[in-house]
């Protein structure tokens, strides 16, 4: 098995585990998604450089000289999900799982089983995902396809 297969098998074991655990109330939230999220960013975004404190408040990367905020679910749970404070970056690349509620409903359906990689500049945050005083994206809230995609 070559290392690329390796981390599919890895990554899918792991998300597996968190559903399990949660259907068994061992744990109610998802540890160290944002880590799964920033290491699938770097597959996909040749050039993306992490940020130097991995508990950046303000975004997780750098890509092409912009600060990038990067969030990842795959929880199909209907919450609205927050994409931080635009006003501290300039981009949000937003991903989502085969099992995320949050995935645009428009997709083709060839895309059912893939890491879907939506990108937004933070004006349009700010523009389209304000919510009282946060920015979330809920499962309705999408208002383009994915950019990229990254299949199991």
């Amino acid at each position: 098995m070559n290392k690329s297969e390796q981390i599919k098998k890895a990554i899918t074991n792991y998300l597996n585990s968190i559903k399990e655990l949660k259907r068994l109330g061992i744990i109610k939230t998802n540890p160290s998604l944002g880590e799964v999220g920033e290491f699938l960013c770097l597959l996909v975004y040749p050039g993306l450089e992490l940020a130097e404190s991995p508990t950046n408040p303000c975004y997780d990367a750098l890509f092409n000289g912009k600060k990038i905020q990067i969030k990842f679910t795959d929880s199909s749970l209907a919450g609205n999900f927050n994409v931080g404070d635009p006003n501290n970056y300039d981009e949000l690349i937003f991903i989502t799982g085969p099992n995320s509620c949050h995935r645009n409903p428009s997709e083709p359906d060839e895309r059912k089983k893939l890491y879907l990689f939506y990108r937004y500049s933070s004006a349009e945050v700010i523009d389209k995902f304000k919510s009282g005083s946060n920015y979330s994206i809920s499962k309705t809230k999408h208002f383009k396809l994915a950019e990229r995609v990254w299949a199991l």
